[in-house]
């Protein structure tokens, strides 16, 4: 069986990504010509820092439809001294 090598994408962090394109490039992505029994892809943390735990929660609704989801990264403890 001749199969296609797995999604892989580059961006262009020069100016805004257009997640709509991208988006559109993953659901149009040849599909392989077999069955890859039980595999299933698993969405991409994307690490935020300094927002809210609220503002987390909406912009992960926002990604997961991409594919990613939003956490909150490690904050730093302040300095006390």
């Amino acid at each position: 069986h001749k199969t296609l090598p797995g999604p892989a994408f580059g961006f262009d962090f020069s100016r805004p990504l257009d997640f709509e394109q991208i988006y559109e490039k993953v659901l149009n992505y040849p599909v392989r010509n077999y069955s890859p029994a039980g595999m299933t892809a698993l969405p991409c943390p994307l690490i935020t820092s300094g927002l809210p735990a609220q503002a987390v929660e909406q912009l992960d609704q926002s990604l997961r439809p991409f594919g990613f989801f939003a956490v909150s990264g490690i904050a730093a403890a302040p300095n006390t001294k």
